[in-house]
Parts: C-alpha cells; structure tokens; sequence
C-alpha cells in the first residue's frame, strides 16, 4: 500500500517496463532467499515481504503498460479498442489462472496429496514445498524478462502521445 502511490513517479523516471523488470528481480531474490532456510516463520515473513515489494511493481505497473497499449494501438491503426483490449486482458489473465490451477492441482494430485487426510505424505509434502518454493521462480526468471525485452513502448510512448494529440487537434 505505500510503495503504490510512489509507482508513477518512479516510472517517470525509469519506466514501466523498467519498474516491473525491477520488480521481478526483487521478487525472486525474495524467493530464492527463502529456499535458503524455508522453516524458520521469521524469514518467512521477511521473504514474503521482499516476494510482496516485487509484485507490487509488476502488478502497479504491469496494467498501465497494457493501457499504454491503446494509444499505440489508435497511433498506429488509427482505431482506439480499449474494449477489445481489456477483455481480452482479462480472459487471458482468467484462463491463465485456471491452467495454473489446473497444474498445480494435478501435480499435487500426481503426488499424493489427500485434502481430508490429517497428515500428508512424503510425496506431497515435497510437492508442496516444490510449489511454493521453487515453482514461482519459473515464470519470473525464464519468462518474464524475456516478455519485457520485446516491451519498446516506453521510449517511443512521448512521441506517441505527441502524434496523437496533433491528429486530434487537427
């Protein structure tokens, strides 16, 4: 909640695309951190804090570049899709989440793992722990930079905005 308000600012200064590289790679320092002694609740807490930090840059910024999409959009074709856009947005974050799910669901189902049993097994408890302390480092480090390279808006977005504001007024 603090570091929220502070995001435009920052990224006036470095970016968007800047401020969610930053952010995964402070959210993934908090994680591989948190592999080096995952029993211990304080560290827990403070790994945690790190992982929420990096999450809040990716995701305070990570809409704002999709918004930044619309103009581009409009500069280039000439037609503004916001409508388009964001639905779009929103049924790939939708049906993300449901194949995630459905992943992490069978693989804990491949190991075993029994919602009304009092205790886990072996096999699902080293699932479990493979879930949560090694899976998320996955996506953050293989994909998400990868994703952000090809990310250009933010420096042509000044022009962008410039050309568009021009069109209009004329």
């Amino acid at each position: 909640m603090i570091l929220i308000p502070c995001l435009p600012a920052i990224s006036r200064k470095i970016g968007k695309r800047n401020i969610a590289l930053l952010g995964g790679l402070i959210g993934v320092g908090g994680q591989l951190l948190l592999t080096l002694c995952p029993d211990s609740a304080v560290w827990l807490i403070i790994c945690s804090l790190l992982k929420g930090v990096g999450s809040v840059m990716i995701m305070g910024t990570i809409f704002a570049m999709v918004a930044d999409t619309i103009e581009y959009g409009e500069w280039k074709t000439g037609e503004r899709i916001e409508g388009v856009l964001y639905s779009t947005t929103s049924f790939g974050a939708k049906v993300g989440g449901g194949v995630g799910s459905a992943m992490v669901m069978g693989l804990l189902g491949q190991a075993g793992y029994d919602g009304l049993a009092a205790q886990q097994g072996a096999a699902a408890i080293s699932m479990i722990k493979m879930l949560f302390l090694y899976f998320p480092i996955i996506p953050v480090l293989a994909l998400m930079p990868v994703l952000l390279y090809f990310y250009k808006l933010d420096k042509i977005y000044p022009q962008v905005m410039k050309d568009l504001e021009e069109r209009e007024g004329k």
